[in-house]
């Protein structure tokens, strides 16, 4: 693997150094000389290779009440919903089926948002109307981003108030779906900003036993380049459980038991700085802490068997970034360390986790049409487990390389080649065969692509393969104490193709589309050749929006998602899950002061699922069914006081 990436290094030199005299200087700072990251837009000096954005305008006019509908309609992005819940889903990116939640970086604003265990963090609690952006990456960034980015990563950028504003806005949907939210904001003329904001969720969602109650309030300090936020919310829900194949067909609504649920209070903190540090160097330190204390119950044998839980985490990521000015081009290093403490304790066992990592990340435009990036992360685990019989160690160093060409402004080529890594979480390390330690899981991912724009045409062609050493994951053993354990897998392959087609052939009508292609297997070991589960072949989109006039939209959308092995079952020992097609649509009318949308997912009211579980039972293995939601509607006002 290090030689790999010391050729293809070697290999690219030539290039730079031919190339060096028609190098200008790179200026990425305004006039006044404070440097200004976000101006690092210029075409030649970016080489992420497919990052999309999701703008404020295109959130709102998706008439999606809430993330989890929105990503699960974007291109390469496949949602599992194992809670019966909107509100804490997994997202998979680049083939990745049970452990999705741990091969994906969740950002919010640039900071990590994971727990120290495989439990799913509340990913909903952000209104949408508050999200200025988001940006999707499906690459391996585990450079820049560290532990958990290996299949991608999903940035959730808040808005930041820039003047002021009062809203208030109500929904109301099927399954009793009722959701009450207020926003006030204002920046004063020395810097000073706020935004202040709530919400009140109550449903009783698709499935019986299923209710649902969600109270959120946010809150956000601004003074010039200073920031804190502050998140309060409490989410209750009861669980209905899994089904068997006959239940799921008769009535998917029904519940497989009346006992189970889960409660969970979370605070969320956030807090950073922005320092110039010079003309052309700028400091940035970030810090977040995240609290929850929950309790709950399982039913076991028609007994209620109730828990408590809690869970902590902290990191602190300070980081410098600026620009080399050197004799014949620019170089723009970003220089960072990362500390991440997690601890969680489920009623009586308690495990912690600590992470420290140092990177080093640079662009360097060759010329002003073709640039590099190379960079490189070193990251070490430290765990204790309570009761445990040992407290282990994991180490990771990873690099990366990447390539941007532009012959022309509408045209560009990109390739990269990126190493990853992935920590085993706390309450994996106590669930292993023979107490086996886990190893740290590695990756290499190979990407190249190309992509051509222009004002009524896009589209692009992406490539990848990813190879996977120690792939981490829960299967199930008849000889296990929980049904199962969590392993080591041997080495696994993922390749991927991935194409992309926007067009507005006439003034009022845009198509969207997309097609992903995904072949993911052992490439060796005792189940070589077999199909990785739950990673569907084929997927495909495609979007129609008409457009009659700037504030009227209307939506209608396909979403196909091929067959594949239930989650876990890496002996492909059990029938596949039929490939599914869901239709869906929308409309908006924005005005100046209100916001109309209305929602209609599942139209066909098809049965599918959201969640496919393998399982040992008895003398055999079985699936249990999460019947995902049918038909349903919402529809919300939003008013601009």
């Amino acid at each position: 693997m290090r030689k790999t990436l010391l050729i293809v290094s070697i290999l690219a030199l030539p290039g730079r150094l031919l190339a060096f005299e028609a190098v200008p200087l790179i200026q990425v700072y305004p006039d006044n000389l404070k440097l200004d990251t976000t101006q690092k837009t210029v075409d030649s000096v970016n080489t992420q290779t497919q990052l999309k954005i999701i703008s404020s305008d295109q959130i709102a006019k998706s008439g999606n009440s809430n993330l989890s509908d929105l990503l699960s309609n974007q291109d390469g992005v496949q949602v599992i919903q194992p809670s019966s819940s909107s509100y804490r889903p997994i997202f998979s990116i680049r083939g990745f089926g049970d452990n999705a939640l741990t091969n994906t970086a969740i950002l919010i604003n640039g900071q990590p948002y994971f727990n120290p265990d495989i439990g799913a963090p509340l990913f909903n609690v952000i209104p949408l109307s508050e999200i200025g952006q988001i940006e999707i990456s499906p690459s391996s960034n585990s450079v820049l981003y560290g532990d958990q980015a290996v299949g991608g990563v999903i940035n959730i950028i808040t808005k930041k108030p820039t003047k002021k504003q009062a809203q208030a806005s109500f929904s109301y949907g099927s399954f009793a779906a009722r959701k009450t939210r207020f926003l006030l904001g204002d920046v004063m003329d020395n810097g000073f900003g706020y935004q202040l904001s709530g919400s009140i969720l109550d449903t009783n969602n698709y499935r019986q036993h299923n209710k649902e109650r969600l109270n959120n309030i946010f809150m956000s300090l601004f003074y010039k380049d200073a920031y804190f936020r502050y998140n309060k919310t409490n989410h209750h829900l009861q669980l209905p459980g899994e089904l068997n194949f006959s239940q799921a067909s008769k009535n998917p609504k029904q519940a497989e038991n009346s006992i189970a649920y889960n409660n969970q209070d979370y605070d969320i903190f956030q807090l950073g700085y922005k320092h110039n540090l010079g003309e052309n160097w700028q400091g940035e330190i970030d810090s977040s802490l995240h609290l929850m204390t929950g309790a709950g119950a399982y039913e076991f044998s028609n007994q209620s068997a109730p828990f408590n839980e809690s869970r902590k985490t902290f990191t602190l990521q300070p980081k410098v970034s600026g620009i080399l000015n050197l004799k014949k081009f620019s170089v723009l290093p970003t220089i960072g360390w990362e500390s991440y403490y997690g601890e969680y304790r489920y009623s009586d066992s308690e495990a912690r986790q600590n992470q420290h990592a140092i990177y080093g990340y640079f662009e360097a435009p060759v010329t002003s049409k073709f640039t590099t990036s190379f960079g490189s992360r070193y990251a070490k685990a430290f765990y204790k487990i309570t009761g445990g019989s040992q407290d282990p160690r994991n180490h990771a160093l990873v690099n990366e390389l990447g390539a941007s060409y532009q012959p022309t402004n509408n045209w560009r080529l990109f390739a990269k080649l990126a190493e990853s890594y992935r920590f085993p979480k706390t309450d994996e390390i106590m669930f292993t065969a023979n107490q086996n330690p886990l190893k740290s899981q590695t990756g290499l991912s190979y990407e190249t692509g190309i992509n051509y724009k222009n004002s009524n045409f896009s589209t692009t062609l992406s490539l990848y393969q990813l190879d996977l050493k120690d792939e981490i994951l829960f299967v199930p053993d008849s000889g296990a104490r929980f049904g199962g354990y969590n392993k080591n897998l041997d080495p696994t392959q993922r390749l991927g193709a991935t194409a992309s087609l926007s067009i507005t052939p006439i003034q009022y009508l845009q198509i969207d589309s997309s097609y992903s292609f995904i072949k993911g297997r052992f490439s060796s070991g005792s189940f070589n050749g077999n199909e990785i589960p739950y990673v569907a072949r084929n997927n495909l989109r495609i979007t129609t929006k008409l457009i009659p006039s700037k504030s009227f939209q209307i939506l209608f959308e396909g979403i196909y998602t091929g067959s594949r092995y239930p989650i876990n079952d890496i002996k492909n020992i059990t029938s596949k899950i039929g490939g599914t097609t869901i239709y869906n649509c929308g409309l908006s009318y924005d005005q100046k002061h209100y916001t109309i949308s209305i929602r209609a997912n599942n139209l066909a009211n098809k049965l599918y699922y959201g969640y496919v579980v393998t399982q040992y039972q008895g003398s055999g293995y079985t699936n249990g069914y999460y019947p995902a939601t049918g038909l349903n509607l919402t529809a919300n006002l939003n008013l601009k006081l």
